[in-house]
């Protein structure tokens, strides 16, 4: 089955804000769907303010992150901040989520950076509170790791049920947490890899039947998006296996 392509580019940062907003109106000019900003420290745009930033300059441009990282925000907090900025920007918001990978962020923040099965089962329950939080109903959770007592939020996100969400993964158990919750699913490719052979996608087969494994009979509704990495960067970044930011351009498909 065809289905359409859409690209997206990605932005770390800026060296002023007449700088980004001129980017951010020159990637809707050439035709890309989606603008996303990382979440790094010391050297990367903070996702929220950008995205809103962007969308401010834009009329059709998709805004989002690539990707918030889980641990550096309270879940309950990033759903209220995710339905503000849907709401405003028109419903063109897409919120990229990650366990987290670069233990540089975590060191700058003075926070532990925990082993990869804790940081995610601690995505997992985020990503189940922030769902209940965009249903709109009061709710109230005690979890492991979260907890809220009669919590709602207002207004609520314009997509229903709640803005696309984007899960990166190459192990098999992020592949299988992203095929059972995510909207979107980003695989990394490391086009560098020579061990990869002349098809360096191939590699993908894997993690995409691991993906198949936790959607079951929802696979076909999912965006599949390819996150080419160059380089040693690239390297390092398949390694840390839990993360979906990508450099510029990335390249997105359905199916």
């Amino acid at each position: 089955m065809t289905r359409p392509f859409r690209f997206a580019a990605q932005f770390l940062t800026a060296s002023s804000g007449d700088e980004f907003l001129a980017s951010a109106r020159r990637v809707e000019s050439q035709g890309y769907s989606t603008l996303n900003i990382a979440d790094h420290f010391n050297f990367a745009l903070s996702p929220i303010p950008a995205s809103m930033a962007a969308a401010a300059v834009t009329t059709n441009l998709r805004v989002g992150s690539l990707c918030i990282d889980n641990d550096f925000r309270n879940p309950l907090l990033l759903a209220k901040e995710v339905a503000n900025i849907d709401m405003f920007s028109g419903g063109r918001f897409e919120l990229g989520l990650g366990a987290g990978w670069f233990g540089g962020d975590y060191e700058a923040l003075g926070i532990p950076f925990d082993r990869p099965g804790t940081r995610v089962d601690r995505l997992t329950e985020a990503i189940a509170v922030m769902k209940q939080a965009w249903a709109g109903r009061p709710f109230s959770h005690d979890g492991r790791f979260y907890r809220a007592r009669d919590y709602t939020i207002s207004p609520l996100p314009l997509q229903k049920p709640h803005p696309p969400l984007l899960v990166g993964c190459t192990k098999r158990r992020m592949c299988n947490l992203a095929g059972r919750e995510a909207d979107i699913v980003s695989l990394m490719v490391d086009l560098s890899d020579r061990s990869l052979g002349d098809d360096p996608y191939a590699g993908l087969a894997t993690s995409l039947d691991w993906v198949r494994e936790g959607a079951g009979a929802t696979f076909g509704r999912l965006e599949l998006k390819s996150a080419p990495l160059l380089g040693r960067h690239g390297r390092r970044r398949a390694r840390s296996a839990e993360a979906a930011d990508a450099p510029v351009p990335a390249r997105r498909h359905r199916g």
